[in-house]
């Protein structure tokens, strides 16, 4: 029962990390996902003078298959029917979807763009 307890509160940690766990499960969490982070922020193609999010900024956007039972197939429909479109009719525009990096099983997709 105890073990049980404490394996659901950590996992909590994963969710929502707090305190000197949260901040040891949040490092270990950077660290096993640098590879799909330092990708992201590639997509960026950041210039000195670009700006994130701004009018004329541009924007990237990632999802990773393998957590709460979505699968590869599942993210793809969700990147082409639903986030593209939604980001079109919010006036985004350059919108392409990449392929990124697999890793530990994970596959992950990103999609970039500006913000007009």
């Amino acid at each position: 029962m105890v073990q049980k307890r404490l394996q659901t509160w950590i996992d909590s940690q994963y969710e929502n990390p707090r305190g000197i766990v949260g901040t040891y499960i949040g490092e270990k969490m950077v660290r096993q996902h640098r590879v799909e982070v330092d990708w992201t922020i590639e997509q960026l193609h950041l210039q000195p003078d670009n700006r994130v999010l701004a009018p004329g900024g541009s924007f990237v956007i990632t999802y990773c298959d393998g957590k709460g039972d979505v699968t590869w197939d599942g993210i793809a429909a969700i990147v082409r029917e639903q986030f593209i479109p939604t980001a079109s009719a919010l006036g985004l525009t350059a919108i392409v979807e990449t392929r990124g990096p697999d890793s530990r099983d994970y596959h992950t997709v990103a999609v970039t763009g500006r913000k007009a």
